[in-house]
């Protein structure tokens, strides 16, 4: 596992405290489901399991921040914010990507997501 694979799967685990198992595919993805993660790879692929109580060599100081999310591709920033539940961390992710790359597809994912999480919090479907 990588630094930034490692970040990630911290990164998830702070923010969706009822999950206790990721798993990862060669490919850097990462899946809350075991069988999601499996249909995801090729019969000689392998996953990856993380669980929670894993260290994973990170520093107390360290922590995702706009930027390492930011920096991804779009497809990447996509997949990685299905894991944010928060509303003000995709509002700064909105602010710091129009200040930076500026990317269509990059904003619209990060809106969609954010209106995801407002119907949620109202209660909406």
């Amino acid at each position: 596992m990588t630094t930034t694979q490692a970040k990630t799967a911290e990164f998830i685990f702070k923010n969706n405290p009822k999950i206790e198992v990721l798993y990862m595919n060669e490919r850097g993805e990462f899946f809350s489901n075991k069988s999601l993660a499996q249909n995801s790879v090729k019969a000689d692929e392998k996953i990856m399991t993380i669980e929670r109580k894993l260290k994973l060599n990170m520093q107390p100081k360290e922590r995702v921040d706009t930027q390492k999310i930011l920096n991804q591709s779009v497809a990447d920033i996509k997949f990685t914010i299905q894991a944010i539940n928060e509303i003000p961390f995709i509002e700064q992710l909105i602010i710091d990507e129009h200040k930076g790359q500026d990317r269509k597809g990059a904003k619209e994912a990060l809106e969609i997501r954010l209106k995801e999480l407002k119907e949620n919090e109202n209660g909406e479907s």
